[in-house]
């Protein structure tokens, strides 16, 4: 097990539970907004950090092209009528040099707590609205019967 490991570091006698979502820098585990916010008050570059994150994702797509595309392939009748959600695991150093850990083809979707709840829902809002579904229109939405 790693250090970044969630499930593994909630078990920790020094882990503090975030209790509430408004609250994204308190506890053990932030939001990306929290950590900016403390990187900046600590007079890092923030914006260069999260660039080399973002070259380190792009770079590790580009390398994995082949894969991704033969999964595709087998997994989908036509090539635009499908997704699929990685989750990147990125260690910074004390130089704020970005390392990439792993990437999760199947990352977490569970929530252990009102933070975990509220960044995972919007990561879901983002990732429907990006591939474009469309939510029901509400005269097509039938109440369940109440009994």
């Amino acid at each position: 097990m790693h250090l970044t490991n969630y499930a593994v570091n909630k078990h920790a006698p020094k882990f503090i539970s975030n209790k509430n979502c408004d609250n994204d820098g308190e506890g053990s585990k932030w939001s990306l907004t929290a950590l900016k916010k403390y990187l900046r008050e600590q007079q890092h570059d923030v914006s260069n950090l999260f660039h080399n994150v973002e070259d380190i994702i792009i770079k590790t797509c580009i390398s994995s092209e082949p894969y991704m595309l033969d999964i595709s392939c087998k997994t989908s009748e036509h090539r635009n009528n499908c997704f699929e959600l990685y989750g990147f695991d990125v260690l910074v150093d004390a130089e704020l040099k970005p390392w990439l850990l792993e990437v999760n083809v199947c990352p977490s979707l569970s929530s252990t707590s009102p933070l975990d709840t509220k960044i995972k829902h919007t990561l879901l809002t983002d990732t429907f609205n990006l591939i474009g579904v469309q939510p029901p229109l509400k005269t097509t939405v039938t109440a369940p019967l109440q009994k």
